[in-house]
């Protein structure tokens, strides 16, 4: 390790890197939910535009891209903002 932390700086500093590693996580999982979300809202807006046949084809993209994000397995989606801090 670069710093080479003493045993007792280890055991103060290890908690504050778990933590983060779960706040990192989190943030993750949140942007690709929201990614997804924002591209089934287009893909939603641009089939007003297609034909049957370019409709099809965008639902073949979806559904390919859903499987590749099962394969990929996102988290539960996040919960919705609570109004109380």
């Amino acid at each position: 390790m670069q710093l080479k932390l003493t045993p007792d700086q280890l055991v103060k500093i290890s908690p504050i890197i778990d933590k983060t590693a779960v706040q990192l996580k989190r943030m993750r999982r949140d942007t690709a939910w929201r990614a997804h979300a924002v591209i089934l809202g287009a893909h939603q807006e641009m089939a007003a535009n297609l034909t049957d046949e370019q409709r099809l084809k965008l639902q073949q993209i979806d559904d390919r891209h859903r499987h590749q994000v099962r394969g990929r397995r996102l988290a539960d989606p996040p919960p919705e903002p609570s109004a109380s801090p």
